[in-house]
């Protein structure tokens, strides 16, 4: 790691070590093995998204349907002389809820449309491959579609 002013240049060209410990890591490395090191190029954090927009569809269901008869049922339990018509009343609740509810069409909508495109996006991406044996680094551009192998010592990498 070389420091100039506010620059960083980190130079990807460390020795093996051998550590006699299962490789971990929590980076987006899409395939690593004993020959290479793939980083990127995959789809790793679209369960994470599905999870998210899972509890956003169960959270408006929720809103819309299970918390307005829960308040009824309340209400009715423990003030029966404020509830003499519970059914209408659950009814005019249940539109109201629903009504409030379909406002989150749009942020729900627009979760989706922004995890379908970084899908697409990250499906056309290709990973850049650090291969430990031949210690080179192939990189192929999106758009050219060109292949650069180097060797890694000289790679230079810059972190922001």
């Amino acid at each position: 790691l070389r420091v100039r002013g506010l620059n960083e240049t980190l130079f990807l060209a460390p020795l093996p070590v051998y550590t006699g410990q299962v490789p971990v890591s929590r980076r987006n490395f899409s395939a690593m093995n004993e020959t290479y090191l793939e980083l990127g190029g995959s789809n790793r954090g679209i369960v994470e998204q599905g999870k998210i927009l899972a509890f956003g569809i169960w959270l408006v269901l929720f809103t819309a349907f299970v918390f307005p008869s829960l308040v009824i049922i309340h209400g009715v339990l423990f003030y029966p002389e404020n509830f003499t018509n519970p059914l209408q009343d659950l009814l005019m609740f249940l539109k109201v809820s629903t009504l409030v509810s379909l406002g989150a069409i749009f942020p729900i909508g627009a979760f989706i449309y922004g995890m379908l495109s970084n899908v697409r996006t990250l499906a056309k991406s290709y990973p850049v491959r650090f291969n430990r044996q031949r210690r080179e680094v192939c990189y192929i551009d999106d758009t050219t579609h060109r292949v650069l192998i180097v060797p890694w010592e000289s790679v230079v990498a810059w972190v922001a």
